[in-house]
Parts: structure tokens; C-alpha cells; sequence
């Protein structure tokens, strides 16, 4: 099931089987940051809290021929370990994809390397029930850990 949220100009821009989405698109060269800081008061930026969205969507498009080259599915907890968002003391909420085919080097390759887990190709995962039960295995852990972090929430208050 997929619907729009039931808050305009929230922190999320769909919910997915039940799970709120944050959507990005980007133009992939090689690679293609994108900004998951959320705006504050007074022009200012701050991360996203864990409590904002589930699963971060991004669609990346192949600059050359304009279609879907990659699409990455990633949980909140994963960009909480990543120290993307939960973490206010941290000013840099900038996440970089890449391209299947790009190989980085040097610390590079350490954001390639857990980003493989969640990329997927459009075309195949239309088609492939491994794929399929992949993306399904995400989901699944998005919401075990969104009950966990509601659970952890209502035992502080």
C-alpha cells in the first residue's frame, strides 16, 4: 500500500506498507550526494530525528539516457549508525551514492561497501523473487525496529 502523509510539509513524503518514506532523486554520474539535513527555525539545518521517517527511497537516474539506474532502500537505523541522522551534534547530514558499476577508493569505499546491501536495480527486482524477498527483509526490519524505538519511547515517559 502506498499513500501520501497524512501531514503536508512533514519530515516524510509517503508511507510504504505502512512505513513513512523519505523520497530522494538524484542525477548519477559516478556518484551524487544528497542532503538529509531537515530546515530548523531561522534558516538553519538540523538532522532528522529517528522518530521523523522509516526508510530513506532514493531513485538514481542515469544522467545519459534519463532512466532509473539504481534505487537504494535504506532503514533509519542504518543512517543512525552511519551518523546521518539522530545525532544533533553533527552538522554534516550529506549522504553520497554510487553507481553500481563505480568502485571506489579509499574511504569511499567503506560507504559502497554497506550501500550494496540496500541498492538495488530497478529491472531485475521487477522479476527477481530473491530481490523481492530482499526488499521485503528491509521492510520487515523497519518496522521491528520502529516498534522498538515506540517501545523505548513510552518507557522514558
Amino acid at each position: 500500500e502506498v499513500r501520501p502523509p497524512q501531514v503536508e510539509f512533514g519530515a516524510y513524503d509517503m508511507v510504504v506498507d505502512g512505513l513513512r518514506a523519505q523520497l530522494k532523486s538524484t542525477c548519477l554520474k559516478d556518484s551524487m550526494g544528497v542532503r538529509l539535513n531537515r530546515r530548523g527555525g531561522k534558516g538553519k539545518s538540523r538532522q532528522h530525528h529517528l522518530t521523523e521517517f522509516d526508510i530513506l527511497i532514493h531513485k538514481g537516474m542515469d544522467k545519459a539516457f534519463g532512466e532509473i539506474c539504481c534505487l537504494h532502500v535504506v532503514p533509519i537505523a542504518e543512517l543512525f549508525i552511519r551518523e546521518k541522522v539522530g545525532q544533533q551534534h553533527l552538522k554534516n547530514g550529506c549522504l553520497t551514492f554510487y553507481r553500481p558499476a563505480i568502485v571506489p577508493v579509499g574511504k569511499q569505499r567503506i560507504a559502497y561497501a554497506w550501500q550494496t546491501e540496500y541498492r538495488f536495480d530497478p529491472k531485475t527486482l521487477l522479476h527477481d523473487k530473491r530481490e523481492q524477498e530482499r526488499l521485503a527483509g528491509i521492510f520487515e526490519r523497519c518496522q521491528v525496529f520502529r516498534e522498538r524505538l515506540t517501545l523505548t519511547a513510552s518507557d522514558i515517559v
